[in-house]
């Protein structure tokens, strides 16, 4: 096992314990970053999916004209000036992704069953 290089070494003595619960300790915490991005990704999808279903069933465009996708996005943007995936071409995305699932699923659940 490799010998980490301490920050800060005055007063420490370092075993070969040390040296493996610290390695533990960093793999631990590797485990919780992933942890974590692995649930922000999720709830994004979650949100993605939500957008896209809000404007089919919505039917968005119908109501509020063509241009309703593009100030929303536009208006998300002013409300969130940080946060990415909030453009025009996704907001189409979104809307077609949640589309064509709900195609899909549907297909797949009245399709006859062959045994």
């Amino acid at each position: 096992m490799d010998k980490p290089a301490f920050v800060y070494s005055d007063r420490m003595i370092s075993d070969q314990n040390y040296v493996e619960w610290l390695s533990e300790i960093k793999q631990r915490l590797q485990g919780s970053q992933i942890k974590a991005a692995v649930q922000v990704n999720t709830a994004m999808l979650e949100f993605y999916w939500s957008v896209g279903r809000d404007l089919v069933e919505k039917k968005a465009e119908q109501v509020w004209g063509t241009g309703v996708v593009r100030q929303l996005s536009l208006d998300l943007w002013a409300a969130f000036p940080g946060v990415k995936g909030l453009s025009i071409d996704n907001m189409y995305f979104m809307r077609r992704w949640y589309a064509f699932l709900q195609n899909y699923l549907f297909r797949r659940a009245t399709l006859p069953r062959v045994y």
